[in-house]
């Protein structure tokens, strides 16, 4: 199962540190939808969509990210919530490749550690495109 982003109305990239993170977030957020999908159809999950391994967002903060903006507050906390979410979505995919339907489903549902890490994801995320926007002092 491969993941694509939403459709809608385009929105101007925010490139700002050189990382579209709007399309980063409606990835990550598209992934639910992905494995909701999969649940239903009772489709085998390929795992490289959901590890942190595979994720652009990944890549960024461990690399480009981490040499220009190390420095701020709000980088650790989205890393760490990046991590967090991706732990998350590897147990529903896991569920999902061992046909437990069940459990996959209350893995994703509305309270679930992963819900709950989605959330932490784009609060931290959006705290720290805010903070890379601020002029240095």
């Amino acid at each position: 199962m491969r993941l694509h982003f939403r459709r809608g109305a385009p929105k101007p990239a925010d490139t700002i540190g050189g990382m579209d993170l709007d399309a980063a977030l409606n990835l990550h957020a598209d992934l639910k939808f992905a494995l909701r999908h999969a649940i239903a159809h009772k489709l085998p999950v390929v795992m490289t969509t959901v590890t942190a391994d595979a994720c652009p967002l990944g890549h960024y903060l461990e690399g480009v990210a981490h040499l220009k903006y190390k420095h701020l507050p709000d980088y650790g906390r989205c890393v760490k919530d990046h991590r967090a979410f991706h732990v998350e979505a590897v147990a529903v995919a896991m569920a999902v490749n061992k046909r437990d339907f069940d459990v996959a489903a209350r893995l994703l549902a509305l309270g679930s550690a992963y819900h709950l890490a989605l959330k932490d994801l784009t609060v931290s995320t959006e705290k720290f495109k805010r903070a890379m926007a601020r002029p240095l002092r």
